[in-house]
């Protein structure tokens, strides 16, 4: 869509629209269309990531981690500001959801 309808000003991302992304399949071989994306954040947050983890979970992280991801590849469409939602169930925690906004400014950094 980007490359058809973009530039874009600015683009914002939260946890559905990633997910009904990163569920996308093939509808010729059923393979996931992002699985080399996922296993790739997969072993960031594992590995060369794993320091910015913080408090969240494992599952929380590679989410984070995918949400960057995505929106790193419509940079190029996009002449304005990219923007990842922090985690909804931190929204009754001021501290939480600026830990949790760092961090992602943080994968985004890296």
């Amino acid at each position: 869509v980007a490359e058809k309808l973009g530039p874009f000003v600015d683009c914002t991302s939260n946890q559905a629209i990633a997910y009904f992304e990163l569920i996308k399949v093939n509808p010729d071989t059923g393979a996931l269309l992002h699985k080399d994306l996922i296993n790739e954040a997969i072993a960031d947050a594992s590995g060369r990531l794993s320091s910015l983890k913080g408090l969240a979970n494992f599952k929380e992280f590679v989410v984070e981690i995918l949400m960057v991801k995505l929106q790193l590849r419509l940079i190029q469409h996009v002449t304005g500001f990219i923007h990842v939602q922090t985690n909804p169930k931190l929204a009754y925690s001021t501290t939480y959801t600026v830990e949790n906004a760092k961090r992602i400014v943080d994968i985004f950094k890296s």
